[in-house]
């Protein structure tokens, strides 16, 4: 599980490079990887932290319904590991 985690963290932070410059094409790509492993391995703070990353680019699209989709899930996510914790 320590190789996918960490091959999730990394992809989670190259989406943030790519988001940060603009590429919102190339992170959606690295964000939905890094979501797809979290899902797998069943992290589910990565998982968390993902989708919001996810919902704030739909925001700055302006495609509120999903971001507001990725941002219930994320909390839901969150809570669920705090109480899990």
């Amino acid at each position: 599980m320590g190789n996918l985690q960490g091959k999730a963290a990394t992809l989670y932070c190259l989406g943030r490079i790519y988001a940060n410059k603009g590429d919102v094409e190339q992170a959606l790509a690295l964000y939905n990887q890094s979501l797809e492993i979290n899902e797998r391995i069943g992290y589910i703070q990565g998982k968390a932290a993902t989708l919001d990353c996810l919902g704030r680019i739909y925001a700055n699209k302006g495609e509120v319904d999903e971001a507001r989709s990725h941002f219930l899930i994320s909390l839901w996510k969150y809570l669920n590991a705090l109480v899990m914790s």
